[in-house]
């Protein structure tokens, strides 16, 4: 979600901020968040290579209790549903900044 991969949460609001960058005429804006974008995605597959792939430098054993696995159920669930169906979440947050403006 953090690294804005399509269809996730995070994609949707990396989008946002880059189009309106890109309306305001800050297209050096949205090309370093692009670049940074990937630099972040680089370290991210990093972590993950370093959890998945590389050898331990210790084994420990690997507890999994259901309220674990419930917890991760519901968080990939809320990621990947935001960023499938982001219109519920988008229109609470309008409504909410509406007063703002």
């Amino acid at each position: 979600s953090l690294g804005g991969i399509p269809f996730v949460a995070g994609f949707w609001a990396k989008l946002y901020v880059f189009w309106a960058a890109a309306e305001q005429g800050l297209y050096w804006l949205v090309l370093v968040g692009a670049l940074l974008t990937v630099v972040a995605l680089f370290y991210y597959l990093l972590v993950a290579k370093r959890m998945y792939i590389d050898a331990p430098e210790k084994s420990a054993p690997v507890v999994v209790t259901p309220f674990l696995t419930l917890s991760i159920f519901l968080c990939v669930v809320g990621v990947v549903g935001m960023g499938l169906y982001p219109k519920p979440l988008v229109m609470a947050a309008l409504r909410a900044a509406a007063p703002l403006f």
